[in-house]
């Protein structure tokens, strides 16, 4: 399974000052990102020797620390899903344990679409994730879920 989460409502982009990368979550964002991530523990159960990778822009580790503090797992922070990344590249252990990645519009809404064969698209507002399970190599989306939903 892969499991693609937005990170939560950050600091607008007209009001931050420094750059782009280090831009924050706001508390509400915070908020939100806890309430999803209690939310879907539920995924758990279904993810065998989960990964959490996350983006290195602030608001998407920050977020991912939220779900690895909740689901308990450790966060790594990858390059490879930083903002513009390829949606056909993935880390090298995604078929042998399932991933979980923190990151960015559009590009997670490109990576589903690749996933999932042009299937399937989704605008994933702050937060949300999306879960993506694989039977005969074939993508399937399972769960879509935002804050509002807890």
């Amino acid at each position: 399974m892969i499991i693609l989460i937005r990170h939560g409502k950050a600091v607008d982009v007209n009001e931050w000052k420094g750059s782009d990368n280090e831009r924050p979550l706001t508390a509400e964002g915070e908020k939100r990102t806890k309430k999803l991530a209690k939310g879907s523990r539920f995924l758990l159960e279904k993810l065998r020797d989960p990964v959490l990778y996350s983006s290195p822009y602030v608001r998407a580790y920050q977020t991912a620390t939220i779900f690895g503090d909740i689901w308990e797992l450790d966060v790594v922070k990858d390059s490879l899903v930083e903002p513009g990344w390829d949606a056909r590249r993935w880390p090298e252990d995604y078929k042998e344990r399932d991933i979980i990645i923190v990151g960015h519009m559009p590009d997670l809404k490109e990576a589903l679409f690749a996933l999932t064969q042009g299937q399937i698209t989704i605008e994933f507002q702050p937060p949300s994730l999306a879960a993506v399970s694989f039977s005969e190599e074939k993508a399937k989306l399972v769960a879509y879920l935002t804050w509002k939903a807890f």
